[in-house]
């Protein structure tokens, strides 16, 4: 994941995400799929958590709500989901 680049971080996300759903080793059915959405995206937050330390101004990515445009999907990322975010 690239923070020099947000959206080419997502988009390389979601491109290596699409990519392994497609795997028909690793996705055979909808549970595969749940199952498969969680570890991922676990890992990616993990990552993030790891380089979050090293990040001058943190400021800018917590305590906002991205929204896409033309849509009603939003996310919001605030303190309180780095700090108390569990670990399993």
């Amino acid at each position: 994941m690239s923070f020099l680049s947000p959206l080419k971080g997502i988009a390389c996300a979601l491109f290596y995400f699409d990519k392994y759903l497609g795997h028909s080793e690793i996705v055979k059915t909808d549970k595969d799929v749940i199952d498969f959405t969680v570890v991922f995206f676990e890992a990616l937050i993990d990552e993030i958590q790891l380089r979050k330390s090293t990040l001058e101004y943190t400021e800018t990515i917590v305590d906002r709500t991205y929204k896409l445009e033309k849509t009603d999907f939003a996310v919001s990322v605030g303190r309180m989901f780095f700090r108390n975010r569990k670990k399993c």
